[in-house]
């Protein structure tokens, strides 16, 4: 897309495998796009130059994206060496799902340059950016990066620099209850259908092996280290990583993948060293309370606290479109805060009380639920 605009696109990776990878992708995109001749795609694709070493046209870039493995070390170490081979004002922004864009940025000259533009795998399908401001962005760059992701044909939310960013932390808790739901002794099945039947398009524990076990691994880690227990699950997806097992691209995580179809590990159990128990039957009902209000609790913590700009309508509908675009939260639910104020904050509050009662301290409602209960207040109005 960049390079139908008339830029040169640089592409560097240690493994000229990989980038032939990269460049077949791109082939493969371009001839999904009827509305392009075979000149036009050629053209495209001759403006795309792959590396495994320095381009020597890389000084005239005005912007680079890091998209390597999530260390935060090795992150610093490349992108300080970029930094300084490109202009004193190019962008330079990183990829990553996690770690703190205000640290990367300490790594880097003139750090108000440097910014967060986390995309969603699959990056072909997902429509939802992440830019992510660390404390040193100035608003130039966040303009001009917001701008280019519309022009990709994206979605940016601008967020705060936490752990997780939005969108994570707001599925983390999901996930985690997916984990909770298994350790009980529901299939994997179940849970993945009644969320689906409330409209996701997939259940969490697909949800997982499509990101990548290795990955939810990693994110989870970072939002218990940020957020402490109350982010602490069963560690599911570190065992299954221990033996191999990474998700899809694995084609084995908590499903075994053949051709298109997906089915249920059958010794998961054993393998996670779930105790056998009776099965339980699927409550769907209950099942989707404690998967969607694990999602509202988070979001509404997140609007509180600022992480999608100063608490109010416009944070809250960069909540909806985040969580729609990003999630793959029913868009006919018109979003996670526009569906929990619907139900009404009254509602949502004395459903989490009873699923504080039942399942734990988890479930007990944020404040900012609490208080808007009190006051008789939407969703979209700040405290």
């Amino acid at each position: 897309t960049l390079a139908t605009n008339d830029c040169q696109v640089i592409l560097k990776d240690t493994s000229n495998e990989a980038l032939s990878r990269g460049k077949q992708h791109v082939q493969g995109f371009l001839k999904k796009r009827r509305y392009l001749t075979e000149q036009q795609r050629n053209l495209i694709l001759n403006r795309i130059e792959t590396t495994t070493g320095d381009s020597n046209s890389i000084g005239n870039a005005n912007f680079v994206i890091e998209a390597i493995f999530e260390e935060m070390t090795v992150k610093k170490e490349v992108l300080r060496d970029l930094s300084k081979k490109v202009a004193a004002d190019a962008i330079v922004a990183t990829n990553t799902s996690s770690l703190s864009v205000t640290e990367i940025a300490t790594a880097i000259d003139n750090p108000e340059r440097v910014i967060g533009m986390h995309f969603f795998n699959p990056v072909e399908k997902m429509p939802l950016v992440e830019i992510v401001r660390a404390e040193q962005s100035s608003s130039k760059t966040i303009c001009i990066i917001a701008a280019l992701a519309q022009k990709l044909g994206k979605f940016p939310i601008v967020v705060e620099d936490v752990p997780g960013f939005l969108i994570n932390r707001i599925l983390t808790p999901y996930m985690n209850e997916a984990a909770f739901l298994l350790s009980e002794g529901y299939r994997i099945k179940d849970i993945d259908r009644a969320a689906v039947k409330f409209g996701m398009p997939m259940g969490p524990v697909r949800l997982l092996d499509e990101v990548g076990l290795d990955v939810a691994t990693h994110v989870s880690q970072t939002m218990v280290e940020g957020y402490g227990e109350r982010m602490q699950a069963p560690h599911y997806a570190s065992i299954l990583v221990e033996v191999g097992r990474k998700g899809r691209k694995t084609k084995a995580g908590f499903y075994d993948y053949q051709d298109k179809e997906e089915t249920p590990h059958h010794e998961i159990r054993s393998l996670l060293g779930i105790e056998a128990k009776e099965q339980l039957s699927p409550d769907v009902s209950r099942i989707q309370d404690r998967l969607i209000l694990s999602l509202v609790n988070e979001a509404i913590r997140c609007l509180d606290e600022g992480v999608a700009g100063i608490p109010g309508k416009e944070a809250a509908g960069q909540i909806d479109l985040g969580t729609v675009m990003g999630t793959g939260f029913p868009p006919f639910h018109g979003g996670l805060i526009h569906y929990a104020d619907q139900c009404g904050v009254v509602e949502i509050e004395q459903r989490l009380r009873e699923l504080e009662k039942q399942c734990g301290p988890r479930f007990k409602p944020v404040s900012g639920i609490t208080e808007r209960s009190r006051l008789k207040k939407s969703f979209y109005e700040a405290l």
